[in-house]
């Protein structure tokens, strides 16, 4: 896969780079903990720890991911975030029983991780229609200067 934060065309005097809370946002969002990882963990660690390890990367990540979409104006997404993550993890407090309160508090984390997964694929299509649109500026100023240029 081709790295999207910088960008070469044909032409050897354009060069894209994305906007930098955007690239690092993505960057974030593409790392992941390897599934080999947590693959032995689940044998040789006990449950608890391997979910603790879970919640506490999601709870260190969250602050980070909303201050960035706040930078780059995603005010779509952090609504969404509030409601589908935050909502369910109140109402996870709220609820008596163990069986429905168990559920409740693992929907959350799973909507988290549902959320940043999607999230990893639009901040990845923003960043290829920002070099599009720099292609489309760079080449509509170079074909708007050579008319000029000719015009004289």
């Amino acid at each position: 896969m081709h790295d999207i934060t910088t960008h070469t065309a044909p032409d050897p005097e354009f060069h894209f780079v994305a906007d930098n809370h955007l690239a690092r946002l993505h960057y974030w969002l593409s790392k992941s903990i390897p599934t080999s990882f947590l693959f032995l963990v689940s044998f040789f660690g006990p449950f608890s720890f391997l979910m603790n390890l879970v919640w506490y990367g999601a709870m260190l990540f969250t602050p980070y991911m909303l201050w960035k979409l706040f930078l780059i104006r995603r005010w779509g997404w952090i609504a969404t975030f509030l409601l589908l993550v935050i909502g369910p993890a109140i109402l996870a407090r709220a609820v008596d029983g163990s069986v429905s309160r168990f559920i409740l508090s693992y929907l959350p984390l799973a909507l988290f991780y549902g959320y940043t997964w999607i999230l990893k694929l639009a901040t990845a299509d923003w960043m290829e229609k920002q070099k599009g649109e720099a292609m489309l500026r760079y080449y509509d100023s170079k074909a708007s200067s050579s008319q000029t240029s000719t015009a004289l």
